[in-house]
């Protein structure tokens, strides 16, 4: 008895949509709220039909129309949905194409962004301060910080394997209190 009436409600809804099926249509399985927000987001202008019928069988549905009836799945469908949708090719007596919202509320369309030129910052130069003695002696400073700089970046290098030391072997997990 419950075969008969899922096949019932099965057979009914895929009437319905055969009766609404145009040339170069994809079907799918989404609620309606969220199909109209996917299709917004990636800019798509086509024609939305929905058909409800229960979640347990959208699955079954869809699988009729891409296996049997061979019309492509559409690439927001998923399982489990509570309707059928067609997106099919918006014609002349399809949906009404419009207007870019800038210039609905009269605002100025959008600049292009033209990329910025990178300055290069160069190097300074030394700037000399106060006398040749000082001088010298900040020149020496450099030149330890900078020896040392060289110093520990060979100290960093990686050691080769095995002269590490080596860790002591752990007991068997699971012996522990055993006699």
């Amino acid at each position: 008895m419950d075969n008969e009436k899922t096949i019932a409600e099965i057979n009914e809804v895929i009437a319905k949509v055969e009766a609404g099926l145009e040339p170069n249509c994809e079907v799918g399985a989404r609620d309606k709220m969220t199909i109209k927000g996917l299709l917004r987001a990636s800019n798509i202008d086509k024609n939305i039909k929905f058909f409800p019928c229960k979640r347990e069988n959208s699955a079954k549905i869809v699988h009729h129309f891409v296996k049997v009836k061979g019309i492509p799945q559409s690439r927001f469908s998923i399982n489990a949905q509570p309707g059928i949708f067609i997106l099919c090719e918006a014609g002349a007596e399809g949906k009404v194409q419009k207007e870019p919202k800038n210039q609905q509320s009269g605002k100025a369309p959008k600049e292009e962004k033209v990329p910025r030129e990178v300055k290069v910052q160069q190097p300074e130069k030394e700037k000399k301060v106060g006398t040749p003695k000082e001088q010298k002696t900040l020149k020496e400073v450099k030149v330890r910080n900078e020896k040392k700089v060289m110093k520990a970046k060979k100290v960093a290098k990686p050691q080769k394997k095995g002269t590490g030391q080596k860790t002591k072997a752990k007991g068997k997990k699971g012996t522990k209190g055993r006699a």
